[in-house]
């Protein structure tokens, strides 16, 4: 990872409607969240663009969309992925692969040298509780902790 790159994991204390998705669905749900400087609940625009690359190149995971009527354009080459609420069915190790294949597809056109940074925040259920993973940073340092999370993954099983 660059030293711009920020990468946090903690255990959280989810709504009730984040544990019942993650707990009775299955696939992902992209969340609106609450956005200060507005005072109400926004979707980034990226969440469909994401959207629509999942259900195109990963029929098999269900992605399901909160309902917001506010969409906050972000003008910036920089990627925000929406608030993910990563259900029980899908492993966070095999889920960050699918994140980093749709990120290589956004930004297949940059030219070398162009920095793509990439803002990432999944809350997901390890064994009995509840974590947040919050990325902020370049593509390269997202490969390696989807590395380091497969890795660990793999000696879990």
């Amino acid at each position: 990872m660059n030293k711009e790159d920020e990468f946090i994991l903690k255990d959280i204390e989810p709504s009730t409607s984040c544990v019942n998705f993650i707990e009775n669905s299955k696939g992902v749900f992209l969340s609106s969240e609450h956005d200060f400087r507005k005072g109400k609940e926004v979707l980034k625009q990226d969440t469909f663009q994401f959207a629509k690359w999942l259900r195109q190149n990963n029929s098999e995971i269900n992605v399901e969309i909160a309902k917001c009527e506010n969409i906050i354009d972000l003008k910036s080459h920089e990627i925000w992925i929406p608030l993910i609420f990563l259900a029980n069915s899908v492993a966070l190790p095999l889920f960050l692969n699918v994140v980093y294949d749709y990120l290589k597809f956004v930004f297949r056109s940059n030219l070398s040298g162009d920095a793509s940074k990439v803002h990432l925040k999944i809350i997901y259920k390890d064994k009995e509780k509840f974590k947040e993973l919050d990325y902020n940073g370049s593509v390269e340092g997202l490969e390696k902790i989807k590395k380091s999370a497969i890795n660990n993954f793999m000696k879990n099983e």
